[in-house]
């Protein structure tokens, strides 16, 4: 895993353990797969419009466009989605990996995790 700034590092290794393991596996996986190492674009930083879950410490995004090019080929990213959607299901109606282009921005893998780790839990 790479970073786009040395401060994503730290901000990342003191995120929430499942957090890091998602995406720890998610960049495992992407290099395995598809010699592509993922990169960290943004941990806490806000963005205007957002809901606050990168300031909540729940989201951790990944670069898939730079320069105006794609990193993965678009079925590679609906691969990897598809993937850890099924992998880390949530029971509460989101997704935990989404592929977005946030308000005209660069594409990106968005991982985030409930709030409640019941989210992640089969019924009973």
């Amino acid at each position: 895993m790479k970073f786009k700034v040395p401060r994503l590092e730290n901000e990342y290794k003191k995120a929430p353990l499942l957090l890091r393991l998602i995406c720890d596996d998610m960049d495992s996986y992407t290099q395995c797969r598809y010699k592509k190492e993922l990169v960290v674009t943004r941990v806490l930083e806000p963005v205007t419009g957002e809901s606050g879950v990168h300031q909540d410490y729940r989201a951790i995004d990944f670069r898939n466009e730079y320069c105006g090019k794609k990193m993965f080929k678009d079925f590679e990213s609906e691969e990897i989605v598809s993937r850890f959607n099924d992998k880390y299901r949530r029971n509460d109606g989101y997704n935990t990996v989404i592929h977005h282009s946030f308000e005209g921005g660069p594409w990106h893998f968005h991982v985030q995790i409930a709030r409640d780790t019941k989210a992640y839990m089969e019924d009973i």
